[in-house]
């Protein structure tokens, strides 16, 4: 992934496209002036829309570029297991992962510990989380009631683990509960794909 993509969630072939337009609308006059200029205002939109989604939501900008980095990772992980004659290993997937996330170069007993406890407790993790910070969650949605939120629990308690779990402990250790149940709720409602 390119430096650009992952800083503003549009690589060289958009810039290059909308720098391209930029000469035509400089360099030429009349009817072909007027396209170009059209498709400079379709192209800058285009461009700010792109900018404007990958910065919106906290949670969205690492979801986004986790997953990004997640499907690098899953293939590197594919092909080894298929080298080594082995199954494909969630766990491994996920640790490169965290430690990409992390910005460590190895796997610490802290990191190893978070991977287990994932691994072991999956979608029960947002369970805990979601009934450790109620008052948050009804912050977030005050128009859920007792029977909703149950109902959540239980959709989370079907989460497997995978890298939406890594996901949302980065963002809890990095952003707060809050912002981690933001993540968990756009996880069960489809909105994190």
């Amino acid at each position: 992934m390119s430096n650009l993509y992952w800083r503003f969630g549009f690589g060289y072939p958009a810039l290059i496209f909308w720098f391209l337009i930029v000469l035509g609308v400089f360099y030429t006059n009349g009817f072909i002036f007027f396209v170009f200029l059209v498709l400079l205002i379709m192209q800058t939109g285009f461009l700010i829309k792109r900018y404007k989604d990958w910065k919106s939501i906290i949670w969205k900008q690492i979801h986004n570029r986790a997953m990004f980095v997640f499907s690098g990772i899953a293939g590197e992980e594919s092909g080894r297991a298929r080298a080594e004659n082995r199954e494909y290993s969630m766990y491994n997937a996920c640790e490169k992962l965290i430690l990409l996330m992390t910005n460590t170069p190895f796997a610490t007993t802290e990191i190893t510990d978070t991977l287990v406890d994932l691994e072991d407790v999956a979608g029960l993790y947002f369970v805990e989380l979601l009934y450790n910070h109620l008052d948050e969650f009804q912050e977030l949605y005050p128009q859920v009631d007792d029977k909703a939120i149950e109902a959540a629990a239980d959709v989370f308690r079907k989460i497997t683990f995978g890298p939406q779990l890594v996901i949302a402990k980065v963002i809890e250790n990095t952003y707060g509960a809050k912002e981690s149940l933001r993540y968990g709720m756009a996880l069960i409602l489809g909105e994190a794909k």
